[in-house]
């Protein structure tokens, strides 16, 4: 139908099921980064306004792993707007 009217642009691309899988994956871990930096940041400030270092240190791995996750999920957006522009 879209062709027929010169409209095939409009047509929404079919991605392959592993790459939707990917997606999906890379969504979970977006969130579950989300949810590290936020626990990580209460842990950090609670563990040094109280004083108690292993609470502050608990915190700032969590920290740091929630940024590596979401910095993950960015990079792999960054190379699939970069590869999907040619």
């Amino acid at each position: 139908m879209l062709e027929s009217i010169g409209m095939e642009h409009l047509r929404k691309p079919r991605h392959p099921l592993a790459y939707r899988m990917i997606e999906r994956i890379l969504s979970v871990m977006a969130a579950l980064g989300l949810a590290c930096l936020c626990i990580g940041l209460v842990l950090f400030i609670a563990g040094n306004a109280s004083g108690n270092l292993v609470v502050a240190r608990i915190g700032a791995y969590v920290l740091v792993i929630g940024v590596a996750l979401v910095v993950l999920r960015l990079f792999y957006w960054i190379a699939v707007e970069i590869t999907e522009r040619g």
